[in-house]
């Protein structure tokens, strides 16, 4: 059968991409941009650095982000503007891999590229680092209100690790 014609909005994503010097290649955006490149199934990624699986820094820190897939190369592109980053893209550019220099700021960076457009999750960096950063993306307000008391009536006394997923919960 034949395939249908690409929405509009596709069409623009990708031109704009394209003229971001982002290419669409297998599935995915990659390519053309510094340090930026298309991940398939068992492909490497920053998760498996040092693991013996697809090489890499030990010091990067790494995050993982998810977006819509035509928002991925302007966050991608923002990210790349702020940080010494590699990136690598999965799902059709709607999950992004950033293996991150180490600087103080990365996660105010990363999540300021992001504005409103997805969530990013630290998953791997030193406990230090761990510790004075949000691992998780931080809630809206009322999403946390309703966290802490969804916690509270399965742990009204707070010993079932206070803090792990976010300070206070």
């Amino acid at each position: 059968g034949r395939r249908a014609a690409p929405a509009p909005a596709r069409v623009a994503a990708r031109r704009g991409a394209r003229a971001a010097g982002g290419v669409r290649s297998g599935g995915g955006w990659g390519g053309g941009g510094r340090g930026v490149r298309e991940v398939g199934y068992g492909g490497p990624s920053p998760a498996s650095a040092g693991e013996g699986r697809g090489g890499g820094d030990d010091s990067r820190h790494v995050w993982k982000i998810s977006v819509q897939p035509s928002e991925g190369p302007r966050v991608a592109e923002s990210i790349r503007w702020a940080l010494d980053a590699e990136l690598y893209f999965d799902w059709g550019g709607g999950l992004i891999w950033a293996a991150v220099a180490p600087t103080a700021d990365s996660a105010t960076a990363i999540r300021g590229a992001l504005g409103t457009a997805g969530h990013a999750t630290l998953v791997r960096a030193p406990e230090d680092v761990r510790i004075t950063a949000e691992v998780f993306h931080p809630l809206p307000e009322p999403v946390m209100a309703l966290s802490r008391r969804v916690k509270e009536s399965f742990d009204p006394c707070g010993i079932l690790n206070p803090g792990r997923m976010y300070a206070g919960v």
